[in-house]
């Protein structure tokens, strides 16, 4: 007979933010994997290489939505690419190249729904005035975030605007306008536009569009952060054609460095919020 000994269980531990950085993760290899793909297609390469590219960008998708369920919106992201910076974008090229992307991004919402713990929480009803006002507020929020990180915090309290015109909201209402206005303007900046559509697209699912138990974290920006990124940098290009000589790279890069270190600082000071394990 085979004796049986007791096996130790260890705790679980959930960290917060990792499950954001894989996807992000797996998102930038799909990305990149279907520039590869598009790459070799655009050149009238081998069949056997840009199957590869796309067998790769589907295994990418697949290891994000496999990390966070959020990544069910990485198809649009790429379809996004495709229609905005392709020289040629048909209909019929876009879905095939993407259409392992969307089967995996279908099949992550139906087991996201099918596995959902029923929470506690008391949502606003979709497409009414209170479910409206937390979308603005929320977007208003986030945008905060960005501009002056500070006050960070694992769990943040509700945002609950009484009603449209509570002071988070039509500030959200302005952010919104002002967004489209500067999608408007840039639609022929390309990369820009691509930059600020993949912004807006994976800030979507956690922006209290779809109700959600959890109404905003810090985490739920990593993915949108990369088109912002992209549109940053696309957009400072101009300057670095005009800056030229050695007292503007100079004062850029005394600027960087005071930037990094008030970073550094307030990166320093948020840090100690983890000192224990509460």
């Amino acid at each position: 007979m085979f004796a049986v000994h007791p096996v130790a269980v260890e705790p679980v531990t959930w960290v917060a933010g990792r499950e954001e950085l894989l996807m992000t993760l797996g998102a930038l290899g799909c990305i990149h994997f279907h520039l590869t793909f598009r790459r070799l297609e655009a050149a009238g390469g081998r069949a056997g290489p840009r199957l590869a590219a796309q067998a790769a960008a589907v295994l990418c998708c697949l290891a994000a939505c496999l990390s966070n369920a959020v990544a069910a919106v990485i198809p649009l992201l790429i379809v996004a690419w495709d229609a905005i910076i392709l020289e040629r974008p048909k209909l019929r090229r876009i879905l095939t190249g993407t259409w392992g992307l969307w089967l995996l991004g279908v099949a992550t919402i139906v087991v996201k729904r099918l596995g959902e713990v029923e929470h506690y929480v008391d949502y606003p009803r979709g497409l009414s005035g209170d479910w409206l006002a937390t979308v603005l507020s929320v977007y208003w929020l986030n945008l905060k975030t960005l501009a002056w990180p500070t006050g960070l915090t694992v769990y943040y309290a509700p945002p609950n605007p009484p009603g449209f015109f509570d002071p988070q909201a039509l500030l959200g209402a302005a952010a919104v306008g002002l967004t489209v206005l500067g999608v408007w303007l840039l639609r022929r900046r390309a990369w820009i536009l691509f930059g600020l559509t993949w912004f807006l697209l994976a800030l979507g699912p956690t922006s209290q569009i779809m109700p959600h138990h959890i109404d905003r974290a810090d985490r739920f920006l990593y993915l949108p952060l990369i088109g912002l990124a992209v549109a940053m940098a696309v957009a400072s290009g101009p300057l670095a054609r005009t800056w030229k000589g050695r007292l503007p790279l100079a004062g850029v890069i005394a600027a960087g460095i005071v930037l990094l270190s008030v970073m550094a600082t307030m990166s320093a000071r948020q840090v100690r919020t983890w000192r224990t394990s509460i």
